[in-house]
């Protein structure tokens, strides 16, 4: 058989069996990293007119709102590392979403140029480097020198409204969703009990706040409906499907509001 002939085989074989119109103009093969989850965050005074009005949370799908019910499906423990400020740099070098394994395309600023090429690794391409062997991680709390390598949280959303989404917690409201969520999870974690991340709705609202930085929108949560155990499990079922997406997301994502609002 030609090769010409053998890839026209494989071709056909991938082709359904009968044409479907509604999936008209998608040719080839997708799986999870061609879907993007949405992202949410909170419109400060200083995120600019082009995302709605501050004191609101706003969707990339293009939604505002001033409140909205939702329950956590998911808690990620991620890190970032960022270059000092005073190279201008608003995006990180390195990021993990498991405070575990970090993903660079700058080895040389991580590792140092020595010790990234011992390793074989290049600039700009993509290098994993485990957390523990990385300094700045190990300069507790906020990195070695100039470097700010930020521990930080994401949470994997789900309403009815949105289907999931993703809040990356940060700046004003670490303290906050670390009371409400995060702690009680670890906590019950710890102690070897259900986390029951699922099993509650949160009504998220926000309230306006001042600290020598100026004023932000700080959110507030209420706990609300509590989730019957068949509408627990399907959640958690979809969180458990969305783990791997939702990871590679995190992972290569770039927060909007850059390096200056962590730790605010």
């Amino acid at each position: 058989m030609t090769p010409t002939k053998a890839v026209a085989e494989q071709e056909a074989a991938r082709l359904p069996a009968t044409y479907n119109p509604d999936e008209a103009g998608l040719a080839g093969r997708d799986d999870e990293s061609d879907v993007l989850t949405p992202a949410c965050s909170i419109v400060q005074p200083t995120s600019g007119s082009e995302r709605g009005e501050p004191g609101t949370y706003w969707w990339s799908s293009g939604e505002n709102a001033k409140t909205f019910e939702a329950m956590v499906l998911q808690i990620n423990f991620t890190r970032t590392l960022w270059a000092p400020k005073s190279t201008g740099a608003n995006a990180p070098i390195c990021r993990s979403a498991d405070r575990e394994m970090g993903m660079t395309t700058q080895p040389s600023e991580v590792l140092g140029t020595d010790v990234a090429k011992s390793q074989g690794m290049e600039e700009g391409e993509m290098a994993f480097i485990p957390c523990e062997h990385c300094s700045h991680f190990k300069d507790e709390p906020w990195g070695g020198g100039d470097y700010l390598c930020t521990k930080g949280h994401t949470l994997l959303l789900f309403n009815a409204e949105h289907g999931p989404f993703v809040f990356y917690v940060k700046g004003t409201a670490v303290g906050p969703v670390k009371q409400a969520v995060i702690s009680p999870a670890i906590l019950r974690r710890k102690q070897q009990q259900p986390l029951n991340l699922c099993g509650t709705e949160w009504t998220w609202g926000l309230t306006l706040t001042e600290n020598d930085k100026g004023k932000f929108y700080v959110p507030t949560l209420m706990p609300g409906r509590t989730l019957d155990a068949a509408e627990a499990t399907e959640h958690e079922a979809m969180a458990a499907e969305m783990r791997g997406r939702v990871s590679q997301q995190m992972a290569t994502a770039v927060e909007e509001e850059g390096q200056q609002e962590l730790g605010s």
